[in-house]
C-alpha cells in the first residue's frame, strides 16, 4: 500500500505536470484548417487521375464484336428445330400450327 507522503509525492507530480500546453504549443485553427484541406484535395486529385487513366486503358480495349459472339448458322438451326418440334407437338394435340 502507498502510504500518504507517497500518494502527496506523486498527486503533487501529476499536478506540476500536467500544466497544459501554451499559446505557441496549441492549436492553429489556420494552419490545421489548411492542411486538412490540402490532404483532402490531394485524395481528390490522385482519385480523379486513377479513375482516369482506369477510363483510358478500359476504353482503348477493343470489345468482341456482336458478331463474332454468335454463330448465325447454329442460331438459325435451333430455331428451324424448335419450329419443327412445336409444329410436331401442335400436330399430336390437335392445334393449329403457328406461322413462324
Amino acid at each position: 500500500m502507498f502510504k500518504k507522503h507517497e500518494l502527496l509525492k506523486i498527486t503533487k507530480q501529476i499536478f506540476r505536470h500536467s500544466r497544459g500546453l501554451t499559446g505557441k504549443e496549441g492549436f492553429n485553427p489556420n494552419r490545421d484548417y489548411l492542411v486538412g484541406l490540402s490532404i483532402a484535395l490531394l485524395i481528390i486529385f490522385v482519385s480523379a487521375v486513377y479513375a482516369t487513366q482506369l477510363f483510358l486503358n478500359l476504353s482503348r480495349e477493343k470489345s468482341p464484336s456482336v458478331n463474332s459472339l454468335y454463330n448465325h448458322q447454329v442460331i438459325n438451326r435451333a430455331v428451324d428445330l424448335y419450329a419443327t418440334r412445336s409444329n410436331a407437338f401442335n400436330d399430336l394435340t390437335g392445334q393449329v400450327h403457328s406461322s413462324q
